[in-house]
């Protein structure tokens, strides 16, 4: 686990890089553009160019696009959002599309060091 200032955090957390994008699709709501903030096995940041038309508490319809695996379709609900963020926890996730997640997480964070990782996010 992952600790964090009040709690524990139950999956380590990553930002995609440029290299390895995770895109992402809202399936039945072709307006809203999404793009990855970050992702965990438990859920994801999207990041909108607009307020998004969604509240706490709806229930989204999402493919998921991890570089080097099989699309995945699960279901994620919004636990909190901002103007332009928007919070979601996996409900519907099937165990090999955790498997998938826990690669890409493996993948991105392999051979970076927290301080490499930190730099990245500041120069952005």
């Amino acid at each position: 686990m992952i600790r964090l200032q009040g709690g524990l955090r139950q999956f380590r957390r990553v930002i995609p890089p440029p290299d390895a994008p995770v895109r992402v699709e809202a399936v039945g709501k072709p307006e809203l553009a999404l793009e990855t903030g970050d992702i965990s096995e438990g859920g994801m940041e999207l990041l909108l160019p607009e307020p998004p038309p969604v509240r706490v508490g709806d229930e989204l319809s999402l493919v998921l696009k991890l570089p080097g695996e099989p699309a995945l379709r699960v279901t994620a609900e919004v636990r909190h959002m901002d103007r332009m963020r928007v919070g979601v926890a996996f409900v519907d996730l099937p165990g090999s599309g955790r498997e998938a997640i826990r690669r890409y997480v493996a993948r991105v964070t392999h051979g970076s060091s927290w301080w490499q990782r930190l730099r990245e996010l500041w120069q952005d």
